[in-house]
């Protein structure tokens, strides 16, 4: 039987803010071209690494109260990296002291709902404020540089970024060999992402599919009998995973493949089908895969008509298939199709030729992916990480623009708030903290007065331009960092109890399983 104990007020927050330090301390030291690394054990294996959130997952308080504090903080890092792709550690240590300098006013006596509303009076102001500050990235290459910090690797990230553009895939991937490398493959994305959040199993909010079977249809599905024996045959030839391209899939049908998954029977994603028959063709040219239409004469979904990617990944408003070389003929025929088809209706350049010529780009503009190579697996790994972040942080920077870097920005906007309220003024201190954090993992030891000042901690020289030095932020990234910031702090701030399981002794425990019997 399930039992629980509950903490009270001062005793529940104390618990949750030693749960939050216990994060930062591991992280914090990581951070700014100087910082640390953290190494940890995963799959046997030692990972070596400066990535906050990777190291962050590895905290896992045994005191069940410090737990919740410690997840709370790592959620929010969590949303930073699904949003942006990089600043989980400014996150971190941004909200680790905003949490401690509002826990100090809360126990001097301070109304937490009042810090509460406070607080989110200075975010709107600051987060108007880094709009305005904001410009357009024209050197995607420096944004690269600072996530990654390896001039080849940094060029390399940036001309794919800048290739594919916002909307463009790129799949990051371990890889044998000794180098760093990227290649285009015959692939296609389209928007529109998994069904259900359970369909997940990765820690970005992705799910990932390697070699599935693919299910292109436009039809509707609901009932066991719809599908079910085409997934088991599936089961039976060797198929871990699936893709359903289909208009609906709900009812007794998505309870079955959910279940499923959650039982590793075999891992089923479903997503909404492209709106026009002909894009359901175009996925079928790249997968192998026959599409099941309305107008074809096939009774029932079976494992004849289904295709094969070498790799799926599905967020929640986008899939990327990336095909095998097998259908590299097929998808070049599909290709030739599709221009003809352009070329035949050139003149209508606000009708059919623009479905056309979105079809086209997805066919032809392929996938691009770096396979990560290094001499060691721990090497391996740190890299892989440092290349994910410089790629999210690209795309960041195409998407909001960028701003002066290397913790000044957030510094520096704590002058748009009033260090008379309360709210605000807790804000501001902890906007100031990953500059300083930042330089003390450099060791660099400010006197009175120095911290206004932009240290390129590279050279441990104070700049006057942080941007024409190259050390720049995606505008995106630090929006995400106070957000996501600001909104864990006043969750825990506001929170007065804080309820955990405990566990029975075994005697205990005996017991209960006799009361249950009877």
């Amino acid at each position: 039987m399930r039992k629980t104990k509950a903490i009270y007020g001062e005793e529940a927050r104390e618990s949750l803010m030693r749960g939050v330090e216990q994060v930062f301390r591991a992280v914090a030291p990581t951070m700014g071209a100087k910082g640390r690394n953290a190494i940890y054990k995963k799959y046997g294996m030692p990972i070596v690494t400066n990535d906050g959130v990777s190291i962050a997952r590895e905290i896992i308080p045994e005191d069940p109260y410090e737990y919740l504090g410690a997840e709370s903080v790592k959620q929010a890092a969590e949303e930073t990296n699904f949003m942006a792709g990089d600043g989980t550690t400014s996150t971190i240590v941004f909200a680790h002291h905003l949490i401690e300098a509002g826990a100090e006013l809360v126990r001097n006596g301070y109304n937490p709902m009042v810090l509460r509303r406070e607080m989110e009076v200075g975010t709107k102001k600051i987060l108007e404020a880094l709009k305005a500050l904001s410009i357009p990235v024209e050197n995607l290459e420096q944004v690269a540089q600072v996530s990654v910090e390896n001039d080849e690797i940094a060029k390399m990230v940036s001309e794919l970024v800048d290739k594919v553009g916002v909307d463009g895939a790129i799949d990051v991937f371990e890889a044998p060999g000794g180098n760093v490398r990227a290649e285009s493959v015959d692939g296609y994305t389209f928007n529109s992402g998994w069904t259900s959040p359970y369909m997940i199993n990765t820690n970005k909010g992705e799910a990932v599919l390697n070699n599935p079977a693919i299910i292109v249809t436009d039809r509707s599905m609901n009932l066991n009998a719809d599908f079910v024996q085409c997934l088991q045959s599936l089961k039976s030839g060797g198929y871990s995973s699936v893709l359903v391209i289909a208009t609906e899939v709900e009812g007794e049908l998505l309870q079955t493949l959910l279940a499923n998954k959650e039982k590793n029977v075999i891992h089923t994603v479903v997503v909404k089908r492209p709106e026009s028959i002909e894009e359901l063709e175009d996925i079928a040219a790249v997968t192998g895969a026959i599409a099941v239409t309305t107008g074809k004469d096939i009774k029932d979904i079976t494992i004849d008509q289904s295709g094969i990617a070498e790799k799926v990944i599905v967020s929640d408003k986008k899939t990327v298939i990336i095909g095998k070389e097998d259908f590299k003929d097929k998808v070049a025929e599909r290709v030739e199709e599709v221009r003809n088809a352009i070329k035949a209706e050139d003149g209508e350049k606000y009708g059919p030729v623009k479905g056309l010529e979105l079809r086209l780009s997805r066919l032809a503009g392929g996938i691009a992916r770096i396979k990560v190579g290094a001499s060691t697996e721990a090497e391996q790994s740190y890299l892989k990480m440092k290349i994910d972040d410089a790629v999210g942080a690209c795309r960041a920077a195409l998407q909001e623009g960028i701003v002066p870097g290397g913790g000044t920005t957030l510094r520096d906007l704590a002058k748009v708030l009033d260090d008379k309220i309360a709210g605000e003024a807790v804000i501001a201190d902890a906007l100031g903290q990953p500059y300083l954090q930042i330089l003390a993992n450099a060791g660099l030891i400010l006197q009175d007065g120095d911290g206004v000042g932009n240290f390129n901690v590279l050279t441990g020289k104070n700049v006057e331009d942080m941007m024409a030095e190259g050390i720049v932020d995606p505008t995106k990234v630090t929006r995400c960092v106070i957000e996501n910031g600001v909104s864990t702090a006043k969750t825990l701030l506001t929170t007065e109890t804080a309820i955990a399981d405990i566990e029975s002794s075994p005697a205990q425990a005996f017991a209960d399983s006799l009361k249950v019997q009877r």
